[in-house]
């Protein structure tokens, strides 16, 4: 899958095989969503994160992210990515009002109240 911005800044995933294409009705500005960052070591919200990954890496970060954005509505799906031995661990997931019981106590706090 690849995601591809409409003219009318819609979104859409469009597989390569097939050529089919998947609408993505998903929230464009910082009003309506709020990315939400987590220091799992100091337990605590944060707001700045860069990331330095090899190509292979990136790779497979954006396989995974096309992966949650490509199906229907939000699911519980998570992904974690790891640097070669397992030292290093970024987990992506996809949140809404629709899924948090999906998540622990802790990080619903961190998507209601970023803390």
């Amino acid at each position: 899958m690849h995601i591809e911005e409409l003219v009318n800044g819609k979104w859409k995933a469009v597989d390569p095989n097939s050529k089919q294409i998947f609408p993505i009705d998903v929230p464009h500005n910082q009003s309506e969503a709020d990315m939400r960052i987590l220091d799992e070591i100091a337990n605590k919200s944060i707001s700045n994160l860069t990331l330095l990954l090899e190509k292979a890496e990136a790779i497979q970060l954006i396989g995974y992210l096309e992966e949650l954005v490509s199906v229907e509505g939000i699911q519980s799906d998570h992904y974690h990515l790891n640097n070669t031995d397992y030292s290093n661990e970024i987990t992506i997931a996809l949140y809404d009002d629709s899924n948090l019981d999906n998540f622990s106590d802790r990080y619903k706090l961190l998507i209601t109240k970023d803390e």
